[in-house]
């Protein structure tokens, strides 16, 4: 009787304390030295392992990259991944892949790895900081020097487009963090001055390229500048000297449509990529559709070269805000300049022409009446909003919806409607107009574009369907991220963010597809021809990594992604990579030795 007792109480004690237990096991980085460089990727694999006697729940596993002989903090975070759930004694392979987060400073960096950081599983060690140690015990690092390096990691490269008064500066804040938070690389800026002979009087339809090649090279993203003087001089727009101010980032939306056709050339050339993905304030936004909305525009190929449109806070429809001085009141520019011109839509008190469409008039109050800078003045102008867009563009906007000053409405400088890009692009018939993904925000004109980095992000966010799936290179790793949807998005309602992306092969093989850096358990990929016909798929089973690997004939391929958006998962990118394998194709081999008969 004692010893039934005994064991029953062994075996309660046992089912009470049973818990599980995470723990890091060997791992290893993959740079023990790193230049601060652009695309360079830091690599970590690590195990994670339930040393406890009971089941773990799915929780999350946090990296972060500590400056030796430093204490550990919430700034040292870089990313987290999921961790699936984990039977006693089961062991979950990670492999972490990250860009190279561009704030980190010249030093040495000590990993730390923390599983279940937000106490989702009971364990019976909560004690869960590890830094990395390899098998042998010794410590995993890696040291950042000063040498740089160029590259990209985006599937197409970003090129940002200020606004009117204003420069590429504009961008820093939002630019900044893309760097700083998902190792987005810097490319350069890219200068040009709109109004080459300082007069703003005359109508010269060139412009003068200012961009230094060796400050320009290969990477996610570019910054186009307006505000330039004729000899090269930055940023005179507001430098208090008046014989140097050549109004450039005041010039005819024509010139900026010409300085984005350069911009998007240059960084074509530099990039080799197939397309550009074009962001304006603004201005900045009617700029890129001047580029965009004419075929004389387009690159010496006869394409555009343009994958996506976002504008934010764009006067899509205009803005006659700027009378009784409120523009240079708030935005500190000239009224009477030709960009103020362009902007205006027709009203009792202005005329539209740019916009709107009309005849150029020489009664007008601005510098220069001259819409087209042809050298005339009276001719007929077709308005941009008259003009259709290409439909093999993905289109986004960020709209102010705000009560804000000086105007009680949208922005305070651009309505709602009239920022809103849905009520102004047109197709040619028998085709609908595009579709355009409307987020809305409450910040005012000047700042809209600075604060709302997540809406940003999920502006860009990656096709939805096939039809405008981004085509990507074998062997190269991207970055992609999880967004949620805009209110107005036909896939609004649909559980899971759709990224589409198109592959090419030209032979019969094996074609790989790797993702990195899950953090939900609620990710899968499938694979389809060209056709929409299944070909394979795979989902996660909660861990933070997913592979397919499937045999192919020749010919276009569609990988979707799916994957649970919340408010949160844009700051972590998942990383893919596609690779290919060709394998001879069967050849059959008939042989016989009969030398007779039928």
């Amino acid at each position: 009787m004692r010893l039934f007792t005994t064991s029953l109480f062994l075996i309660l004690t046992h089912l009470l304390t049973a818990q599980p237990d995470l723990v890091i096991g060997a791992t290893s980085v993959s740079h023990t030295g790193i230049g601060i460089d652009r695309g360079a990727v830091i690599t970590i694999e690590a195990e994670v392992t339930n040393a406890g006697n009971t089941l773990s729940g799915n929780t999350l596993l946090r990296v972060y990259f500590v400056p030796a002989f430093t204490n550990i903090t919430a700034d040292h975070i870089i990313s987290q991944v999921s961790v699936k759930e984990l039977a006693a004694g089961e062991t979950q392979n990670v492999t972490f892949k990250y860009p190279m987060p561009m704030h980190l400073t010249p030093g040495s960096y000590d990993v730390a790895l923390v599983p279940d950081p937000t106490d989702w599983v009971a364990e019976s060690n909560e004690d869960n900081l590890y830094w990395a140690l390899d098998d042998s015990g010794n410590y995993q690092w890696f040291n950042v020097n000063n040498s740089v390096a160029w590259g990209y990691n985006r599937t197409y490269p970003v090129i940002f487009v200020h606004g009117w008064a204003s420069n590429d500066e504009t961008w820093d804040d939002f630019t900044n963090e893309a760097a700083a938070t998902y190792g987005w690389t810097y490319g350069g800026r890219l200068d040009y001055c709109l109004n080459p002979d300082g007069d703003q009087s005359t109508s010269e339809n060139y412009i003068l390229d200012h961009t230094q090649d060796w400050q320009v090279s290969s990477g996610d993203y570019y910054t186009v500048n307006f505000d330039i003087a004729v000899d090269g001089t930055l940023y005179v727009g507001n430098d208090g000297i008046p014989w140097n101010n050549d109004h450039s980032y005041e010039a005819a939306i024509f010139k900026q449509g010409i300085g984005i056709k350069l911009a998007v050339g240059h960084v074509l050339d530099i990039t080799g990529a197939d397309k550009v993905i074009l962001v304006g304030h603004s201005m900045g936004g009617l700029a890129s559709r001047e580029y965009l909305q004419n075929s004389y525009n387009w690159q010496p190929d006869g394409d555009h070269h343009v994958a996506k449109l976002l504008t934010v806070g764009t006067p899509n429809g205009g803005s006659n805000t700027s009378s009784a001085g409120l523009l240079d009141a708030f935005i500190a520019g000239d009224e009477n300049s030709e960009a103020v011109r362009d902007l205006r839509y027709s009203s009792v008190l202005f005329d539209g022409v740019y916009l709107d469409g009309g005849y150029e008039s020489n009664t007008w109050t601005f510098h220069n009446d001259d819409v087209n800078c042809n050298g005339y003045v009276g001719d007929l102008i077709v308005g941009l909003n008259q003009k259709t867009a290409p439909i093999d563009v993905e289109y986004a906007c960020v709209v102010g919806v705000g009560n804000n000053l000086p105007s009680l409405s949208g922005d305070g400088i651009v309505s709602e409607f009239r920022a809103d890009l849905n009520n102004f692009i047109l197709a040619d018939p028998p085709l609908a107009p595009p579709h355009v993904d409307r987020f809305d925000e409450t910040e005012s004109h000047t700042t809209i574009h600075q604060q709302n980095h997540s809406t940003l992000i999920r502006g860009l966010d990656e096709p939805s369907t096939a039809a405008n799936a981004y085509p990507i290179e074998l062997n190269k790793l991207y970055f992609s991220h999880t967004t949620e949807y805009a209110p107005n998005s036909p896939q609004a309602s649909q559980t899971f963010d759709y990224d589409y992306f198109r592959i090419s092969v030209t032979q019969h093989g094996t074609l790989s597809t790797e993702v990195y850096n899950l953090q939900n358990s609620a990710f899968g990929m499938t694979l389809y021809d060209a056709s929409g016909n299944y070909v394979d798929a795979e989902v996660s089973d909660g861990g933070s990594q997913l592979s397919i690997s499937t045999l192919i004939t020749p010919g276009d391929y569609y990988i979707e992604f799916a994957s649970y958006p919340h408010s949160g998962s844009f700051v972590i990118p998942y990383a893919h990579e596609t690779s290919f394998e060709a394998i001879e194709a069967p050849v059959a081999a008939i042989g016989s030795d009969v030398q007779s008969g039928c």
